[in-house]
């Protein structure tokens, strides 16, 4: 009859192998293993009292003679040893000081967090804890701020926890108009369209979005969901959770099983909003379950030169599961070492904030990021424009590498993505290596191993023919790496995470890249990428609005509107003889200079400026030049008059000391009339 019935929280039949204690509440026996209770510790328990029963009764576990005061722990390799513990928490467990407890502000007895279901990050915003059996036997109920999930989580020189007045972001994101993506991003049918041919000659410099992924080559699981996830992983997987209110990572990782059954309440119901971004599956086995689109794996760089014999650990960045509920919100940032990055989105629908990498936004992306109350400040108001962007189940995001982005879920989503580094953004790549290098970013969220690849990369150019090297990028991404290698080189460049590779010759490869850049100048006179609309926007003067005080209307028909400033006019060309049957203008830019056609040129202004010198004729008045008189210099006799020092006269007093100046009058020089056309022609 034992054999037949179920005991302990695990359900199991009895078994006389392991020890169990019966609970005096509710007579149910548990395994000793179940509740952390060692069979050592039983003497030692006047009265147990199980989780369930605390709950629903109020009642405890009471020991024999219990210590006043704090507890002391003898801890050794076999655990607690000390038979006088005191438990705490529904799990009835001692005291552990590498976990986050929380007092019940009835009963004062502490409890674990995880199993009260609050998280560390959450206790700033906790006004009252009433524990599980007072709130049932009281009726007290655990009270919240009013602010909760506005307020801003910080921690002082103390380790202790503050509150400081936030913003909600998805409000602050809400209240704000954004420009429509259409302005800067490409939008595909399918991905037919898109071919690594197409970027290498147009480049990678703007946002693609899919709309179907067929074409793609992407291969996703049918089920995928975050059901998959735990079937794939295991529920006891630990997870890097997201605090949305902090954007912080909390310190204890939630397992798949949590989160699954956090994801099971309805959205309405959560007390708190958290998101998982960086469940990176590589060495997992849903490895072969997802494999990335044809064109991110043609690009990037790990498959292109990562060494099968390498002395360092592979970057795993290729392969994310995003888990994010409604509400969950990313600030803006930018991607780990300027990578590129892929996202699919399975189910839901993810919002995209994004922001082009000119040199103005990146400089003010740096300033907000050093800002001491950044969370209070919305990047989106720092630059000239921010461009919304709604990807909804089935569509394909890629994102170049250098924009700035924030993303928001407004319904419940899962995605796949993964980040990647390539030859046609060396230079965006390397301003963000750089940036976040400035900006003291942690190890742990910067691209692995950023130096030791590209040395690779470098090593791998150095033995390609120039022709080859030009159809992976172009001269001003190569002329960025050569500059980067060879700073690398310098002993006052080396970091500590990277020193220089032991498998490249450092010195031969920059010597030979910077041949290879030669040869490729002479050769392809302007290869760069086409200019995108976002990058002639940054170059353009804005006209300045109009101010309410200085607004024309009817009634003050005087008032003036601030205007622009008006530009320089140009000077006109000077103009001169020339023959227009031979004299075509050539841009220079398009083809090569046609030496006929400037020596003729040349040879027809130098007549034109003779004809002019002997038509001169000196100033009348002038003599042959005085040896002793220099330029500017007043005889005594020359003083300027009463007349002149007073300001009248003075044209008249100028011109009498020009005629009787001793010399030559001075002629001022008049402009190379060649000089003067070859600008315009574009030719200097």
């Amino acid at each position: 009859k034992m054999a037949e019935t179920l005991y302990c929280i695990c359900q199991s039949p009895y078994d006389e192998a392991q020890f169990m204690i019966e609970c005096d509440e509710c007579k149910n026996w548990y395994h000793g293993a179940c509740i952390a209770v060692r069979e050592a510790e039983a003497s030692s328990i006047e009265t147990y009292i199980c989780s369930d029963c605390t709950a629903a009764t109020g009642r405890r576990t009471i020991q024999h003679a219990p210590a006043p005061g704090v507890y002391k722990l003898k801890l050794t390799a076999k655990g607690v040893e000390d038979a006088n513990i005191q438990l705490f928490c529904l799990c009835r467990q001692p005291y552990d000081p590498s976990k986050f407890y929380i007092e019940c502000d009835e009963c004062s007895e502490w409890y674990h967090g995880r199993c009260v279901n609050i998280a560390q990050s959450e206790s700033p915003f906790i006004k009252h804890f009433i524990c599980p059996g007072c709130e049932k036997r009281t009726g007290r109920k655990t009270k919240r701020r009013e602010k909760a999930t506005h307020g801003i989580l910080k921690i002082n020189l103390r380790n202790e926890f503050e509150l400081d007045e936030g913003v909600d972001y998805v409000a602050r994101m809400k209240a704000r108009r954004f420009e429509p993506a259409s302005k800067v991003i490409d939008v595909l049918a399918t991905g037919h369209e898109l071919s690594l041919a197409k970027l290498r000659a147009q480049g990678f410099l703007v946002p693609t979005l899919i709309q179907q992924k067929q074409g793609l080559e992407l291969t996703l699981p049918d089920n995928a969901g975050v059901d998959f996830v735990v079937s794939r992983l295991g529920a006891d997987f630990p997870l890097r959770v997201i605090d949305v209110a902090s954007q912080k990572t909390l310190d204890r990782p939630f397992s798949l099983g949590q989160w699954r059954d956090h994801l099971a309440v309805a959205p309405e119901d959560r007390d708190h909003v958290y998101n998982v971004i960086s469940l990176e599956f590589s060495q997992t086995v849903m490895y072969d379950d997802v494999v990335p689109p044809l064109v991110a794996r043609q690009l990037d760089m790990l498959e292109l030169v990562w060494p099968s014999d390498a002395t360092s650990d592979r970057p795993q960045v290729q392969r994310y599961c995003l888990m994010g509920p409604q509400g969950a919100y990313t600030d803006f940032h930018v991607d780990l070492g300027g990578t590129s990055v892929w996202y699919h989105v399975v189910k839901g629908c993810k919002v995209f904030y994004l922001i082009p990498p000119s040199e103005q936004n990146l400089a003010a992306f740096e300033a907000w990021s050093s800002a001491t109350k950044q969370s209070q400040i919305c990047f989106a108001d720092k630059v000239p424009a921010c461009y919304e962007c709604r990807v909804e189940a089935g569509n394909t995001l890629l994102i170049p590498s250098g924009w700035i982005h924030a993303v928001y879920t407004p319904i419940d989503s899962f995605v796949f993505g993964g980040n990647y580094l390539h030859t046609l953004g060396l230079d965006m790549q390397l301003k963000v290596y750089d940036l976040e290098a400035k900006l003291s970013v942690e190890t742990t969220f910067r691209y692995p191993s950023f130096r030791y690849l590209h040395w690779h990369l470098g090593n791998y150019l150095a033995k390609l023919p120039a022709e080859k090297v030009h159809e992976l990028t172009t001269t001003g991404n190569l002329q960025a790496l050569v500059a980067a290698l060879n700073a690398w080189k310098s002993p006052n460049s080396l970091s500590e995470e990277e020193g220089l590779p032991i498998d490249v010759d450092v010195v031969t490869v920059v010597q030979k890249l910077r041949e290879t850049l030669i040869e490729l100048r002479h050769r392809y006179v302007d290869d760069e990428y086409p200019v995108q609309s976002w990058q002639r926007a940054t170059t353009r003067i804005a006209k300045p609005k109009l101010l309410p005080s200085s607004k024309p209307s009817a009634k003050r028909p005087n008032a003036t509107a601030v205007l622009p400033a008006k530009r320089p006019r140009k000077k006109e060309a000077p103009k001169l003889k020339i023959n227009t049957d031979t004299a075509v203008v050539r841009d220079a830019r398009a083809e090569e200079v046609d030496y006929d056609f400037l020596r003729q040129l040349d040879a027809e202004i130098d007549a034109e400026e003779q004809k002019e010198e002997a038509a001169w004729e000196p100033t009348a008045g002038a003599v042959e030049a005085d040896d002793d008189w220099k330029p500017g210099q007043i005889l005594d006799e020359e003083q300027p008059s009463s007349a002149s020092r007073s300001g009248r006269g003075r044209g008249q007093a100028k011109r009498g000391r020009a005629a009787n100046k001793p010399g030559r009058a001075k002629v001022k020089a008049k402009p190379s009339s060649k000089r003067k056309l070859m600008k315009k022609l574009g030719l200097m």
